[in-house]
């Protein structure tokens, strides 16, 4: 699956998005790129929050739960820089997969329908940060 991630506002926001058949090994890279990201934030601004948007309109399918939680769990454990993930798709059984990992993993997971929808969500996140922190 292609993949491309960046940040879309230093150190709290990354948008990243995916097409085509994701196999185990683009959850590999995915996690690798998150780690990059946390990483940066952690140096360039300790203590903040990072939000994601995983845009997945494009995806057409993921591979099961069980192949895909090793590869998320580095991730997950620095759940603490990260304010959620916000996860773009119609597709309901990723977004059901999605929902369950969240769960199981005390992970908050957001879901919206469009790109535009995922960013009034992250802006509302973030105001919601700086108002927290005034």
């Amino acid at each position: 699956m292609p993949y491309q991630a960046e940040w879309h506002i230093p150190n709290r926001l990354v948008y990243a998005r995916g097409w085509g058949r994701m196999t185990v090994q683009d959850m590999e890279l995915h996690t690798a790129m998150c780690m990059k990201f946390l990483s940066e934030a952690e140096q360039n601004a300790p203590g903040g929050h990072v939000t994601m948007i995983f845009d997945a309109l494009e995806v057409e399918s993921i591979p099961p739960l069980y192949l895909m939680l090793p590869s998320a769990l580095p991730v997950l454990r620095m759940q603490n820089r990260t304010e959620s993930m916000i996860f773009v798709s119609m597709n309901k059984g990723m977004r059901t997969i999605l929902q369950l990992t969240g769960h199981v993993m005390n992970f908050k997971v957001r879901f919206a329908t469009s790109s535009q929808e995922a960013l009034e969500i992250a802006e509302s996140i973030l105001q919601q940060e700086n108002r927290a922190e005034k």
